[in-house]
C-alpha cells in the first residue's frame, strides 16, 4: 500500500482548543526510561503493555457464553422455548468488561461473507489472524472441543465491521485509500478480549477493536494508519429503535425491555402476535431488531510507529502526520531519532462528546437471513423462518412471514485527515466526523 495522496486539511469546524505536544525526545541521553521492547515497525511496547494486561487466565467458555456445548443462536433450533437458551451474547468477555492490548503481524486477511445482520448493523466484518508478539501469545487460544477455525491455535482472530474502518464514499467497499490492512501488515490493537460464543470450538478473538493502527515498510519509511472505534455494540436489544444510537442516554440501558438477543426474541414475538405489554411498543408488523450502540472512550493509549532498520548513515528521522480528531481528544508525538521510532499517546478527555450515528430501518429478507445463518452457524439446512413456524401459534404467523427488520448504518465517511508533507506534521479538528481519532503517520529517514 501507498501513503493515501492528496491530503488536505479539514477546516476547523470548532473553536475548541487542541491539547497537542510534539516533544523533541522522550529517550535522550541520561534518562532512566527503560528501552521499549517491540516487535516490528507498528507495536506496543511489549513489557509496559504485558504488565497492564496481566496474567492471561485460561478462557471459560462456561463464564463467557453460559455454555461449553452449546452455540450462540443455533442454541435456539434445538430448545424448546428461547427462554431456554444458556448462550445469550455472540461474544462473551474472557474477563468481564475489560479490554486488552496486542500486537504482532496479520495473517489470513479477508471479507467474512457469513455474519448475522441483526449483530452487524455496520455491515459484515473485516477478518484476520494476528500472529502475537511473545508477550502476548498467550491470548490466543482454542478451549472447546470443535474443529479450531483456520489458524487460531497459534494465532488471535480479529473482527471488525466493514462499516466501521474509514470509507471516502457511501459504497460498503469505497474504503479511504490505504485503510485496509493487509497480510504482513503490522498491527498494534486495543478491545474486548472474547471467547467467539458460535463456534464450538470457543477460540479466543479480540473483537471488537476499540484501537486500530498497522502499517508495512515503503521504501525508507512506515506508512500507518490508525484510528479509533467510536461505537460499541452492547448485544442488548430494546424495542424503541430511537434509543439504539442514542450514545448518552443511559436509562435504555436498564429500561425493563432491553434484553438479550434470546429473551428479546420471546418478547418480539408476543409482539408481532400483538400480544405484548400496553402502551406504544405492544405491537409491530413484523419482527424487529433494535440493538442498543455506547460510545467507547477508554484511554490512554500508546503506541509506536517506527522507521525501518537499519539506519542509513548520515540519516535523521523524519516524522510526519496528517491527524483529525475530535473536541476533548488529544495525540502527543515523542521522536526518538536514537531509538529510530515515534511514540503517540492519545486521551479521550471528560469534555469528548461522541457523535449519534444515523440510524436506519432496513428489510433482511427471510431468504438472505436464512444464507447468513446458515453461513454464520455451518448449518445449510436451516431455515430460521419455518423454525420460529414451528414454535408459535397459527396466529402469530401473518407476522412471522413478512421479512425482518434491522437496524443498519451507512460506512462511517470522512476526508483524508489533515495534512501530510516530509517533516510537515498537522493535527485538526472537526465536530462533524465520527471517529475520536484517525490519521495517517509516516516515519522514516531523511538525509
Amino acid at each position: 500500500m501507498k501513503p493515501a495522496s492528496g491530503h488536505r486539511r479539514l477546516a476547523s469546524t470548532t473553536s475548541a482548543l487542541l491539547a497537542f505536544a510534539l516533544l523533541s525526545s522522550a529517550c535522550g541521553k541520561g534518562s532512566s526510561t527503560p528501552k521499549p521492547v517491540l516487535g516490528g515497525v507498528v507495536a506496543f511496547d511489549q513489557t509496559a503493555i504485558g504488565e497492564i494486561n496481566g496474567p492471561y487466565p485460561k478462557a471459560d467458555p462456561v463464564y463467557s457464553c453460559g455454555s461449553d456445548t452449546n452455540e450462540f443462536a443455533a442454541e435456539l433450533a434445538v430448545v424448546d422455548s428461547p427462554t431456554e437458551a444458556k448462550v445469550q451474547r455472540e461474544w462473551g468477555d474472557v474477563i468481564k468488561d475489560r479490554q486488552y492490548f496486542i500486537s504482532g503481524t496479520i495473517q489470513d486477511f479477508e471479507f467474512s461473507g457469513g455474519d448475522l445482520t441483526f449483530t452487524h448493523p455496520f455491515g459484515r466484518d473485516i477478518t484476520f489472524n494476528i500472529k502475537p508478539d511473545p508477550a502476548f501469545a498467550d491470548m490466543a487460544q482454542v478451549v472447546g472441543e470443535g474443529e479450531a477455525e483456520g489458524g487460531t491455535r497459534d494465532a488471535l482472530h480479529w473482527e471488525i465491521e466493514r462499516g466501521l474502518a474509514p470509507h471516502k464514499g457511501v459504497g460498503i467497499e469505497d474504503y479511504l485509500d490505504g485503510w485496509v490492512p493487509q497480510n504482513g501488515d503490522r498491527i498494534a490493537t486495543y478491545g474486548r478480549w472474547i471467547v467467539d460464543c458460535g463456534h464450538n470450538d470457543y477460540h479466543t478473538e479480540l473483537h471488537p477493536p476499540t484501537f486500530v493502527a498497522f502499517g508495512h515498510q515503503d521504501g525508507q519509511a512506515t506508512v500507518s494508519h490508525a484510528w479509533y472505534t467510536p461505537y460499541y455494540f452492547t448485544q442488548l436489544f430494546n424495542p424503541n429503535s430511537i434509543w439504539s444510537s442514542q450514545l448518552t442516554n443511559e436509562v435504555r440501558l436498564t429500561d425493563p425491555d432491553t434484553k438479550t438477543f434470546p429473551k428479546y426474541l420471546v418478547a418480539e414475538l408476543l409482539r408481532v402476535g400483538h400480544l405484548g405489554p400496553e402502551g406504544p411498543l405492544c405491537c409491530h408488523d413484523e419482527i424487529q431488531a433494535h440493538e442498543l450502540l455506547t460510545a467507547n472512550t477508554a484511554s490512554p493509549i500508546d503506541w509506536y510507529v517506527c522507521a525501518p532498520s537499519p539506519k542509513p548513515g548520515g540519516s535523521h528521522l523524519s516524522v510526519s502526520y496528517g491527524i483529525t480528531v475530535r473536541p476533548g481528544v488529544t495525540v502527543t508525538v515523542t521522536p526518538d531519532d536514537g531509538l529510530g521510532c515515534a511514540a503517540f499517546h492519545l486521551e479521550i478527555g471528560p469534555s469528548y462528546i461522541p457523535l449519534n450515528p444515523i440510524r436506519k430501518d432496513c428489510s433482511d429478507p427471510w431468504a438472505t437471513l436464512n444464507a447468513q445463518a446458515q453461513a454464520a452457524l455451518g448449518d445449510p439446512t436451516l431455515d430460521v423462518r419455518d423454525l420460529i413456524r414451528s414454535r408459535v401459534p397459527p396466529s402469530f404467523i401473518e407476522g412471522v412471514e413478512r421479512d425482518p427488520i434491522v437496524d443498519c448504518y451507512d460506512p462511517l465517511q470522512v476526508p483524508e485527515p489533515g495534512e501530510q508533507g516530509n517533516d510537515q506534521s498537522i493535527l485538526t479538528a472537526s465536530t462533524d466526523m465520527p471517529y475520536p481519532f484517525y490519521g495517517t503517520i509516516t516515519v522514516g529517514w531523511a538525509p
